[in-house]
């Protein structure tokens, strides 16, 4: 049967449980549960910790570059969707859109015209059509004028 030493006072205990009990009620201390991944040190933590210190986390991780979590190939380029210049952006981050000379500005909040022919659904504006009774020609828009027979009103 193993046996564990107090590494304080030389006690001994027939389990790692008593030790542990033993040396936090009567020293006062835990004991180290943990080894460090980067100085090796042994430490105590309730959680699962790989590092004993944020400074030994700092030399052992880094965030730089292709290191980050994050990273993604670094930046993509694309083009303004306002002023048609080409800049490079995060794709990790978001899409992106605006170029940073038009999120200056704040260009990008002013939507460019989308009436008549620069409206996406332009379709070619109203159609001249004959009236089947009196045959005088009126303008209709294409889902008005569609049918067998136009008719002006008159």
């Amino acid at each position: 049967m193993e046996e564990f030493e107090c590494p304080t006072c030389d006690a001994v205990f027939d389990s790692r449980r008593g030790l542990g009990v033993h040396h936090s009620s009567v020293h006062d201390e835990r004991l180290p549960n943990r080894e460090c991944d980067e100085c090796g040190s042994q430490f105590y933590s309730e959680y699962e910790k790989k590092y004993c210190s944020s400074e030994c986390r700092e030399q052992a991780v880094t965030f730089a570059g292709s290191e980050n979590p994050n990273y993604d190939v670094g930046k993509g380029t694309t083009e303004c969707v306002r002023c048609a210049t080409e800049f490079e952006f995060y794709p990790s981050a978001k899409p992106g859109l605006y170029c940073p000379t038009c999120v200056e500005t704040e260009d990008w909040r002013n939507p460019s015209s989308i009436e008549g022919e620069d409206h996406p659904m332009w379709s070619g504006g109203k159609l001249e059509l004959d009236c089947a009774v009196c045959g005088d020609t009126v303008q209709r828009y294409p889902s008005h004028g569609t049918g067998d027979v136009t008719l002006c009103g008159n």
